[in-house]
Formats: C-alpha cells, sequence, structure tokens
C-alpha cells in the first residue's frame, strides 16, 4: 500500500455517516489503506464488504465515540483515547498510519487553553489534518464579545499550530480568508460541500407517491435532521395558515425532542396534528439512506432551508442544484450569499414567519417559479460543489 489514512469520526447522527462512505470509497480506489475509528465499526465494514468488495483487504474499522462522561479534561480524554486507538490498531494490522483525518475537527477543539496546551505537547504524534465545519471565529458578521472571540482563536491557534497538524479544511469562504490571515503559512483548504447524488428505482418510486399526493400543487420540503435551528416552528406554522388547495407540505427526519423547549414540544405537537390533512406529508423518523433523502429532496419543487443561526454551508443547498430545486433561505451568512449569488431562490429574515409565508406564496405562482428557475444558475453552484473536486482537495491534504 502507497499509503495508509485513518479517519476518526466521533459522531454518527445526520451527515457523518453519509461522508463517512463518500471519503472511505475515494480513498480505497486510490489504492490506500484506510482504518475508520467511528462510534459504528461494524456499519462501515458491512458497507464495504458489500459495495467495494475488491478493497476490503485494505480497509480496517474500529470503535471511537465522544464518550458520555463530561469532566474538566474532556477534550485531552479524546486526543489521548484517539492516539491511543491509533496505536491498538496498528498492532493488529501491523500497518503504519501515514496520517490522519479529523473529519469533525470540531468536536476536538479544547474549550480551554491549558487543553489546548496539554493535547499539543502530549497527544496527536501522527500527523494529521482536520475538517472544520462550524469556524464561526472567523467570521466577521457573527456577533460575539471581541474578547470572547480572540480567547478561542488563541486556544484554536494552539492545536493548529502544531507540527503535526498539516493543514485545515473549510467549506465556507468567509471563513477560509480568516483562517488564511490567522495561520499564515499553514495549509487552509477551501472544501466544496458535497452530497450523495443517487437515486435508486426504489426512491424514484418514492418520488411518484409523494408527486400523486400532491396532485399537481407546488411541493415544498423541510427535510433532514429536525433540530431547532432548522427552523421546524415556523415551517409549522406556515403549514397552517397556507390555503391547503394550493401547495403540499413535506416534513421528513428525526425530530429531535430533547433541543425543543417544553413549551416548543407542545406547539409542535398540535401544528403536527393540524397537519395530517390531505396538503401534508409527515415522516418524522431517521432517515438513514441517502438515496431516500434524495428521493424526497426530488419530490419537492421548493427546499426550505429557513435555518436559524446558521451561519455556514449546507449539503442540501447542494442537493438543490443537483436536483435543480429552488429554495427558500435566510438571508445573510453563507447560504443567503450563495443564493443571492447564484440565484438559487428567495431569501427571508429568520424567525419572520410573514415574510415566509409571503416568500412561499410568491414561489406557488407558475410564472414567478418559472422565472426563477429561467435564471438560476444551478450548474455553476455544483461545478465546485461536486465530488470531483472534493477527491482533488482531499488528496492534496492528505498527501502533506
Amino acid at each position: 500500500m502507497e499509503r495508509v489514512v485513518v479517519l476518526a469520526e466521533l459522531y454518527w447522527i445526520g451527515h457523518y455517516e453519509t461522508q463517512m462512505k463518500l471519503f472511505v470509497g475515494m480513498i480505497l480506489k486510490w489504492g490506500w489503506g484506510v482504518i475508520v475509528l467511528c462510534p459504528e465499526p461494524q456499519i462501515m465494514e458491512c458497507w464495504v464488504n458489500d459495495n467495494l468488495p475488491e478493497h476490503k483487504e485494505r480497509f480496517y474499522s474500529s470503535h471511537f465515540a465522544a464518550g458520555k462522561n463530561k469532566c474538566f479534561m474532556e477534550y485531552i480524554n479524546i486526543w489521548r483515547r484517539l492516539q491511543n486507538c491509533i496505536l491498538t490498531v496498528e498492532r493488529k494490522t501491523a500497518w503504519q498510519v501515514d496520517i490522519v483525518l479529523l473529519t469533525w475537527l470540531d468536536g476536538l477543539l479544547p474549550n480551554t487553553l491549558w487543553q489546548s496546551l496539554v493535547i499539543r505537547k502530549c497527544f496527536m504524534k501522527y500527523p494529521w489534518v482536520g475538517i472544520y465545519f462550524l469556524p464561526r471565529l472567523y467570521r466577521s458578521d457573527v456577533e460575539m464579545h471581541w474578547l470572547k472571540r480572540i480567547r478561542r482563536i488563541e486556544r484554536n491557534k494552539v492545536i493548529f499550530t502544531a507540527l503535526n497538524c498539516r493543514g485545515i479544511g473549510v467549506l465556507d469562504e468567509d471563513c477560509y480568508i480568516g483562517l488564511v490571515k490567522e495561520l499564515g503559512r499553514k495549509h487552509v483548504f477551501l472544501l466544496p460541500d458535497v452530497t450523495d447524488e443517487q437515486l435508486t428505482e426504489g426512491a424514484i418510486n418514492r418520488v411518484w407517491e409523494i408527486r400523486q399526493r400532491g396532485m399537481g400543487r407546488p411541493i415544498i420540503g423541510l427535510i433532514g435532521v429536525l433540530s431547532p435551528r432548522k427552523g421546524v416552528l415556523n415551517f409549522l406554522r406556515a403549514v397552517a395558515v397556507m390555503d391547503s388547495s394550493q401547495v403540499f407540505f413535506v416534513l421528513a427526519g428525526r425530530l429531535v425532542e430533547e433541543e425543543y423547549a417544553p413549551e416548543e414540544r407542545e406547539e409542535i405537537k398540535k401544528l403536527l396534528n393540524l397537519g395530517q390533512n390531505e396538503n401534508c406529508y409527515f415522516n418524522l423518523e431517521y432517515i438513514s439512506d441517502a438515496t431516500i433523502l434524495n428521493s424526497l429532496v426530488d419530490a419537492c419543487d421548493i427546499l426550505y432551508l429557513v435555518y436559524e443561526k446558521f451561519y455556514y454551508s449546507s449539503g442540501l443547498l447542494t442537493k438543490a442544484a443537483v436536483f435543480k430545486k429552488l429554495v427558500i433561505v435566510s438571508k445573510k451568512y453563507s447560504m443567503g450569499k450563495r443564493v443571492a449569488e447564484y440565484k438559487l431562490g428567495v431569501t427571508v429574515a429568520e424567525g419572520n414567519l410573514l415574510e415566509t409565508v409571503e416568500a412561499i406564496t410568491y414561489l406557488l405562482d407558475d410564472d414567478n417559479r418559472n422565472t426563477l428557475l429561467g435564471s438560476a444558475e444551478f450548474d455553476r453552484y455544483h461545478a465546485f460543489h461536486r465530488l470531483s473536486v472534493l477527491e482533488q482537495t482531499l488528496y492534496q491534504m492528505l498527501k502533506l
């Protein structure tokens, strides 16, 4: 094997599993060895055996997760466990690790300076690169006390400037500029926000089923992990006030009830009951199969992405470009700027129900929708946010 790469992931919900499969598929096809450390190693082993059997001799997976016990040494313990996991796997496989990819670097960044200093000195003796998904510290449009921002940036800088840190990848062009200024010569990579783009025959049948239920009405969907920041409440409030003969709504994905306040859970329950009629498709189960999620996206005419205090990119914006769907997004920040630049839909103020209803009403008009579709630059957006660009950039990162 030319090279052995460790992919380390702390979590396993939402995009984490999909991302891991994308990375593993790419790297194995390069002829390299891949070690996956994640909360569900059996899932990855089965997936490789089923989808890439010709490469299974160069694949190994083992358990690694965040852990439930929080303590003052939480992040030191995570890095220590990670290093011990790698050492154990090296002994078991007789492979020598060349580089480690931290696929969710955010989850490993300490919340105190002293932990950063200890980690830098004592742990992660392997060369590593990391993908930093939510680097809001480096966005000038994120409200934060200046002293708090400086302290957090200094904590991160201790980790990022460590000798064995070979580079950082980000998906947000504004944060990329900030990190380049902060880290100087350290490698910083701008990554495309890619997504699984497959539609299976079973998925196509689901598209047909939802469109049949829509009965020719425009279909608006909120799809994915339904946490509070996804704007679920305002979506359901809009469902309640819209004329059911004019529009069909899709709400699909796991509702993260524990993240909502008690009064919010009660309102959601009432709104869901109100919505169980002829103009709604509600399925609040976790979507584990990317092709099922793609089928739900493809069934919609408009994607609802009016997220709250969400400063970053989203793979659903890439799916919208792939399947040529208009979007409604929050103004400002990364998604709002991209939608405006590429003319992918309309923007509204986050949390503003009136603007949301007005945007939906505007998009229900066939002429308005067709005009926007005619000017939307889906292909230009997808030209960068595609798998081939990710593969090139990932290769550059892992060869450092």
